[in-house]
């Protein structure tokens, strides 16, 4: 649960998701296949969260098959694609 008037996580993420695959879609369909997804801190913090267990078997943050990193300029659900 989220406190009241705060944003839901899951909604932002999803939206995020969205916008990143199709972006990705269309590079690919341009034969461009980026390998890294920069995202601002507070998404970056829920993907760590949700792959938290990946993550402590030593695996990558990866999400869309995509390596993510954190880029702290970057907020809500903005995101940069990088080769």
């Amino acid at each position: 649960m989220t406190p009241a008037g705060a944003p839901d996580p899951d909604h932002w993420v999803c939206g995020l998701l969205d916008q990143a695959s199709a972006r990705l879609l269309a590079l690919e369909e341009a034969g461009l296949f980026p390998a890294e997804m920069a995202v601002g801190s507070s998404a970056f913090a829920s993907f760590r969260a949700l792959r938290r267990r990946d993550l402590e078997r030593g695996l990558p943050l990866l999400v869309l098959g995509v390596e993510v990193t954190e880029d702290p300029a970057l907020t809500g659900d903005e995101f940069g694609l990088r080769p």
